[in-house]
């Protein structure tokens, strides 16, 4: 079946399905959209974008994520006002989200050097620079 051609009930079903991995939905708008037309986005694409969960998206896959929005805001004059604006605001969304630090997302270092410096605790300050200078603050001012 072609992706611009499947119901938007079918499209939620594979939502459920995929649950928080989907890398095939991602992979499905990242194919759709390399030789984006001049009509834009079709209303299964826009359908999509509007309900993954591109905040876990960016997180698992942030590779793809990056690519399917580089390749949406490089072509924007391809894109309606209306789906130009939505990208925007999905991508802003999507990058605000990463400067709110919740605690599941970074856990910064106890000590300056030890167990503690992990790959992920060296990841995750690559990933979450301002929560890690805000953690310092903190940490300095008690």
């Amino acid at each position: 079946t072609d992706f611009a051609t499947i119901s938007e009930d079918m499209i939620e079903i594979a939502i459920k399905i995929t649950g928080s991995n989907n890398i095939v939905l991602l992979e499905m708008i990242r194919n759709y959209i390399v030789n984006i037309s001049e009509t834009g986005l079709t209303s299964n694409c826009r359908f999509l974008l509007q309900n993954l969960d591109l905040v876990k998206s960016r997180q698992q896959e942030p590779e793809l994520y990056e690519e399917i929005f580089d390749i949406l805001l490089e072509n924007m004059d391809k894109l309606s006002g209306s789906d130009a604006k939505m990208v925007s605001q999905l991508n802003r969304q999507t990058l605000k989200s990463f400067l709110i630090c919740p605690n599941e997302q970074y856990s910064p270092p106890h000590s300056e050097s030890g167990p503690e410096d992990t790959y992920e605790n060296i990841v995750n300050l690559f990933l979450s620079p301002l929560c890690f200078v805000l953690e310092l603050l903190l940490q300095d001012s008690s």
